[in-house]
């Protein structure tokens, strides 16, 4: 049986002067917390624990298929965090 695994993503961050956006995977196994950490727009994992490299090849592979949509998505984040915070300005800090 499959394990379930669960991807978190951060909204929009500055790294070496460019947007990039964090991606986690992450699966309870029988020693803990497995996981898998990268970054987008690259769609590279660059950090892992007890993932098999070809799991990491198909998250990379999944990376890249979705990168439109995720990277959308992590924009919208910052909006909604000043919104629930009341602040409603969504320009740069």
């Amino acid at each position: 049986m499959a394990q379930q695994v669960t991807m978190t993503y951060s909204g929009f961050v500055k790294v070496d002067g460019k947007q990039t956006v964090r991606i986690r995977f992450e699966r309870e196994d029988d020693i803990g917390i497995a996981f898998a950490e990268g970054t987008l727009p690259s769609c590279k994992i660059q950090n892992s624990i007890r993932f098999e490299q070809e799991e990491i090849s198909q998250i990379e592979a999944y990376l890249r298929e979705q990168l439109d949509f995720i990277w959308a998505e992590a924009g919208k984040i910052k909006k909604d965090i000043f919104t629930l915070l009341g602040d409603g300005k969504t320009k740069e800090r």
